[in-house]
């Protein structure tokens, strides 16, 4: 998968269900991991990592580099979590910001 299928198929998880402070949550509302057929919800970071099954890292990376500026701009670290937990008001905005980093790299021809 390239960095922009990974980030439109994280997208998409967050459209079905959203979290703040932990990776993903169960129908409870419990804590899990992410790759865990219970979760039904996900942070941006979860989400990815799901989405990448184990190829993520450039699209984290990617991703990183594109929501710095938000960070810096809301005094947070140039971390996903961070940006998900405390610069996001919800699913619809985490999962458009996604998108529009998706079509970034796809207008730019990143493939890796």
């Amino acid at each position: 998968m390239t960095p922009a299928e990974v980030l439109r198929e994280a997208a998409a998880l967050i459209k079905y269900g959203w979290t703040k402070g932990m990776l993903a949550r169960d129908a409870k509302g419990l804590q899990c991991h992410p790759d865990d057929p219970k979760a039904v919800c996900w942070c941006a970071w979860g989400a990815i990592r799901k989405a990448g099954d184990g190829r993520h890292g450039a699209a984290y990376n990617r991703f990183i580099d594109f929501i710095e500026p938000v960070c810096l701009e809301k005094g947070l670290p140039k971390d996903i979590a961070a940006w998900n937990d405390y610069a996001v008001e919800d699913g619809e905005e985490a999962a458009n910001t996604l998108k529009a980093c998706a079509d970034k790299l796809e207008k730019e021809g990143v493939t890796f």
